[in-house]
């Protein structure tokens, strides 16, 4: 397996947020002076009810932003745990912003909070603990 300096460049099959994944959803991020932030319209390749996205996709997309801010900076880690709220569901065809920040730090964890909105309406949101990825 090559060993990456970019933890981002490791990603690049992911179902979430890699480029070369043509089946996956292709996420992008740009670094915010908060956090991270990425737009995105779903089709209905990720329905669950009829024009919603399946909870499965919107917890992977919440996890996939807050990883992709740990890779601004540098850092490769796992999701230990994530806690997602849906405060509503999450429509297909609409363009979705989505961003991600830190929470805090404690000892060798990293605690990120992320949002899905749609016209800053928060529609879902979760807060993830990482621990960083031992190498291999």
């Amino acid at each position: 397996m090559q060993d990456f300096e970019n933890p981002k460049e490791e990603h690049r099959n992911c179902i979430m947020c890699g480029s070369d994944n043509y089946d996956g959803l292709q996420l992008q991020f740009s670094p915010t002076p908060d956090g991270v932030v990425g737009f995105k319209t779903l089709d209905q390749r990720f329905q669950g009810y009829p024009g919603i996205a399946q909870g499965g996709i919107v917890a992977g997309i919440l996890d996939s932003a807050m990883t992709n801010y740990l890779f601004e900076k540098g850092i490769r880690a796992l999701t230990a745990k994530l806690n997602v709220r849906s405060r509503n569901s999450v429509p297909l065809h609409k363009e979705l912003t989505i961003t991600a920040s830190l929470k805090e730090k404690i000892h060798n964890c990293y605690i990120l909070t992320a949002k899905i909105c749609l016209e800053h309406k928060v529609l879902s949101s979760a807060e993830g603990y990482f621990i960083p990825q031992t190498a291999r």
